[in-house]
């Protein structure tokens, strides 16, 4: 019950690509993963900053019409 060589040798590189493609989409989707989760604390961060440079603009005194009425 041995194969013919050539068909083994296809057996062989067939197996070979399919653990390829299976290791491709696992690694994909922990790459998503992380990138999904770098790209949320970037903008969590850039909030945190915006909020910060609002709370220090509106500590600043406003000179102009407003204040001489």
């Amino acid at each position: 019950m041995f194969l013919p060589k050539k068909a083994q040798s296809t057996l062989e590189y067939t197996l070979i690509v399919a653990a390829i493609v299976a290791a491709v989409i696992a690694a994909a989707g922990h790459i998503q993963t992380k990138v999904t989760n770098s790209i949320n604390s970037a903008g969590d961060t850039l909030e945190n900053a915006a909020n910060h440079i609002s709370d220090l603009l509106d500590d600043i005194p406003q000179s102009g019409s407003a204040q001489q009425q």
